[in-house]
């Protein structure tokens, strides 16, 4: 297959043409960029500004952009990822994005598919970054040997000097795999995943009550970037705040995003994999099992990272907590600054005044609590006590962040049935030694990115 064909089974004839003319196919700039500049100036539609409502709202959109085999992918795949959660969060999850980020999510999906030799669906989904993963940093490939873990922050000893922990799932859905494991995530306290997920806040709790709860951010930018994990041994995590609109945060407003929820932060990092794999269908999630490496250590699935935390919040930052009941509002606020393109923090937090009516801070907080809102919280709900979520801003908070840092939990999971019909009724890491990369480190554009595309887009309709 030429690369002509490769770029018309994944964007229409108009716009792959333009693609393949660019001067990213020649050898300069970003390919997701240039890829996404060819889609603005063929379509002339609001992507960065505008949030999809539904699915359906989504494929619409798309239309004049992907192909007819690949919009309705992206349908069977929302389907799916609810079957194999056992909960329905995809349409949700899915309008936490601009249309802009997740068509820029695609493209630099299908450069980095390419560059690595990509199989079909399960190889594919497993180089995309995630809304709440910050950039990770590029780390020279020499690292220091891990540290024994702070046997304070769990309060006994530690079993090894490991501060990441593998976790195997196993179920017929990740809910029910979720509420049933029983690896200890923290030594000290005998504490399993399970109970790290039921023991968190309950019902009726709100982060303005003084507590020390754990906060968890899940990703998948390890797949993307494999030397991060090597830093992930260290006491201090070097996580980055992402500049993109969300619906909490315009754009402006660089953050990372927390959830009281490990399971919550999993099931986000898992969405954006899910929902451009090739093939739909519970035999193609073993993106969720891939392996990666930590210091030589051999490890698999997404991961976790576990954070201390105080709530509203450390006493050198201050904390806002949205109003239960004004989530959506305040995210249709948020959601119309962009419009203005990039706004100061000042502006953005003069515009949500009447939702937050607080007089602790007068600009942007260091720390922002919202409540989930709509269908996955409507859902999600019934299994989990509590769903907020939190916004630390770039600098201090972000900092502190990072020095509370307690380890990360890497989850593989096996569906041990294929996922029914949806209904709303409510391990030891092995030693290897680290593969190298097959590259320079370099990213690669130019002619020649799409040389191994025939294996990747088989599934799309086309024929080599």
């Amino acid at each position: 297959m030429s690369d002509l064909q490769v770029l018309r089974a994944v964007f229409t004839p108009t716009i792959a043409n333009d693609i393949y003319g660019s001067h990213a196919y020649t050898g300069e700039g970003s390919f997701a960029d240039t890829a996404m500049a060819c889609i603005h100036m063929r379509t002339n539609l609001p992507l960065d500004t505008e949030f999809p409502t539904s699915v359906p709202h989504f494929i619409q959109v798309c239309s004049s952009i992907l192909t007819q085999n690949v919009r309705n992918t992206i349908t069977q795949n929302a389907q799916e990822f609810d079957k194999i959660c056992g909960v329905q969060v995809a349409e949700e999850f899915l309008k936490q994005r601009t249309f802009g980020a997740w068509l820029h999510l695609l493209a630099d999906r299908l450069e980095h598919a390419t560059d690595s030799s990509a199989t079909i669906g399960s190889e594919l989904s497993s180089f995309a970054s995630t809304e709440q993963s910050s950039k990770a940093r590029t780390l020279s490939s020499t690292t220091t040997a891990a540290p024994s873990l702070d046997k304070a922050l769990f309060d006994g000893s530690a079993e090894d000097d490991s501060r990441i922990i593998q976790v195997e799932l196993r179920g017929a859905n990740l809910l029910q795999a979720f509420e049933k494991d029983q690896t200890i995530v923290e030594y000290g306290w005998q504490t399993t995943l399970a109970s790290l997920e039921t023991n968190g806040p309950p019902k009726g709790w709100t982060p303005s009550q003084h507590s020390s709860f754990p906060v968890f951010h899940g990703t998948s930018v390890h797949y993307k970037h494999p030397d991060w994990p090597d830093a992930w041994q260290n006491e201090k995590l070097n996580i980055r705040a992402e500049d993109k609109p969300s619906q909490m945060a315009p754009l402006g407003v660089p953050v990372v995003y927390t959830a009281f929820s490990p399971l919550r932060s999993f099931l986000w990092a898992a969405f954006p994999n899910h929902i451009y794999i090739s093939v739909p269908g519970a035999k193609n999630i073993g993106w969720m099992n891939r392996a990666w490496y930590s210091n030589g250590h051999e490890f698999r699935g997404l991961a976790i990272f576990q954070f201390k935390a105080i709530q509203p919040a450390d006493s050198k930052l201050n904390a806002v907590c949205i109003p239960p009941g004004n989530g959506n509002q305040w995210a249709n606020t948020v959601q119309g600054l962009a419009s203005a393109g990039k706004v100061t923090t000042q502006t953005a937090w003069n515009s949500t005044k009447t939702l937050h009516g607080s007089n602790v801070a007068h600009t942007w907080p260091h720390v922002l609590h919202g409540l989930e809102f709509g269908q996955q919280h409507q859902f999600l709900q019934q299994f989990r006590g509590n769903m907020w979520r939190s916004a630390w801003l770039d600098g201090e908070a972000v900092d502190l962040l990072n020095k509370n840092y307690i380890n990360t939990i890497a989850i593989s999971f096996e569906l041990t049935a294929p996922p029914p019909s949806l209904t709303l009724t409510p391990t030891s890491s092995k030693t290897q030694p680290k593969k190298k990369p097959d590259d320079d480190g370099k990213k690669k554009t130019g002619k020649g990115l799409f040389k191994k595309a025939p294996k990747v887009f088989k599934s799309f309709g086309c024929s080599t």
